[in-house]
């Protein structure tokens, strides 16, 4: 009996120590009972090898290896039938929106004053100055790969269409996927009209609930960035905004720029641009709709 007791009072002090320690701080390793893979023997990035001659776990490519875009490469998505730039996607100018080197470029900080606060101005807001830093070289506009990309398929009646007229059609193309990617991926937040905001006065769903930060398209801020910029912003993302690199690809990216161009131009252009006809019936519409005296 005194055994069975003892036995009893053994079992219920391990139990005690082994689950009245868990969660304590300890300087000192966790027992491991099964090792797994955890401490395979392995080398991690950057380490030394004495295996290797040069001391080094990273290796080179082989001499003379040469970097596939060109048919005849098999891989595990499959045979490479026809030349492919997407493969390594060496040109910055449409993968990346860049146009070279980098550059000196202005931008506008918070002009900080004594203390190391910011120096406000009579409507309570930071006055901002220039400062000049290296900054990325943006392309300005759309690269032609990317409208030549959209260029349709002609069937044989169309093929007398003038390269002016396939330009128009290509543009076509190019703005009318944006707008449909645009509703898919952009129009959540920054609404279909592109004025974002949050809160009460939010033209997205997202913005509605909370998310802060939604950028406004029509601020001269967008509105004056070159179009490699915004197509790095959806690459990348950039504050509350996250990469969509994965979900939308290269040509889509640009497609959606072009789109967000002309949601800005449908919002500031001049009334000169609309035909005279139109202005007619604009003005016909004011008089209906304003207060007879």
């Amino acid at each position: 009996m005194i055994k069975i007791i003892l036995w009893v009072m053994g079992i219920a002090v391990t139990i005690v120590l082994t689950l009245g320690l868990r969660g304590q701080l300890s300087k000192n390793r966790p027992w491991h009972l099964f090792w797994d893979m955890k401490y395979q023997p392995k080398y991690t990035s950057q380490s030394l090898s004495p295996f290797f001659t040069d001391n080094r776990s990273m290796r080179l490519p082989v001499e003379r290896t040469l970097a596939y875009t060109v048919p005849g490469y098999y891989s595990d998505a499959g045979m490479l039938d026809l030349p492919d730039d997407d493969v390594l996607q060496e040109d910055d100018v449409y993968y990346r929106g860049i146009a070279g080197p980098d550059i000196e470029i202005e931008i506008d900080v918070p002009k900080i004053g004594e203390g190391g606060k910011q120096i406000l101005g009579s409507d309570k807001k930071p006055i901002m100055e220039k400062k000049k830093e290296m900054g990325k070289n943006w392309i300005q506009n759309i690269p032609r790969q990317a409208i030549q990309r959209s260029r349709p398929i002609l069937s044989v009646s169309d093929k007398k269409l003038t390269e002016s007229e396939l330009e128009l059609e290509s543009w076509k193309g190019l703005i009318k996927r944006g707008q449909e990617r645009f509703l898919i991926h952009c129009a959540v937040c920054h609404g279909e009209s592109g004025y974002g905001g949050q809160g009460e006065i939010a033209h997205g769903i997202v913005g509605r609930y909370g998310m802060i930060g939604i950028a406004n398209y029509h601020e001269d801020r967008i509105r004056n960035m070159r179009d490699g910029e915004i197509f790095n912003t959806i690459t990348n993302g950039k504050n509350t905004m996250s990469s969509y690199a994965h979900q939308i690809k290269v040509q889509d990216r640009w497609a959606i720029v072009a789109y967000i161009r002309v949601l800005q131009l449908s919002q500031n252009a001049p009334v000169s641009w609309v035909p005279a006809e139109e202005r007619e019936k604009w003005k016909k519409e004011i008089l209906k709709k304003s207060p007879k005296e």
